[in-house]
């Protein structure tokens, strides 16, 4: 049971990395004036 709710726990914080590094990209590359693409 609580190696279940540990695993989830693991997941819910990575998911959330993901997201916050996903967003912290967008910013930049929406900040910086040179853009390759």
């Amino acid at each position: 049971m609580f190696e279940q709710h540990e695993i989830k726990c693991v997941q819910c914080l990575g998911s959330k990395q993901i997201l916050i590094t996903l967003s912290e990209g967008l910013r930049l590359k929406s900040e910086s004036p040179l853009n390759p693409e």
